[in-house]
């Protein structure tokens, strides 16, 4: 989830903070839509690459909707995901008991990826 907002009052972004994170969105607030900040941030959100890319010639820059599963061997345990995912409580042998970041889980939801996502 993708906030654009513009006030000079309150608009709850504190109240919205955690929506944000939890899906990998970004939050834009300024003072008047006409700001630059405003028409950058959204040239951004709709990049696309570009005509001469073999195959991703007009498609966005941006994915939406992708999972994350991580399968391994015996000897290997998953402690968690760090970044902006949600658990999708899928438990297997490989679930460590320690849990770092979003645990307990093998898979994980990302609400929105682009080229500087990273999660670890």
């Amino acid at each position: 989830v993708d906030i654009f907002a513009c006030s000079l009052d309150q608009v709850g972004l504190l109240e919205m903070r955690e929506l944000v994170e939890a899906t990998g969105g970004l939050t834009v607030l300024g003072d008047s839509f006409g700001q630059s900040v405003f028409k950058e941030s959204l040239r951004r959100v709709f990049l696309r690459h570009p005509d001469d890319s073999p195959q991703d010639a007009g498609q966005m820059a941006m994915a939406f909707a992708g999972s994350l599963e991580v399968l391994t061997s015996r000897e290997f345990k998953v402690s968690g995901a760090i970044g902006p995912v949600m658990s999708l409580n899928k438990n297997g042998p490989n679930v460590s008991d320690l849990q770092v970041g979003k645990g307990g889980t093998n898979a994980w939801s990302i609400g929105g990826l682009d080229p500087n996502t990273t999660i670890a």
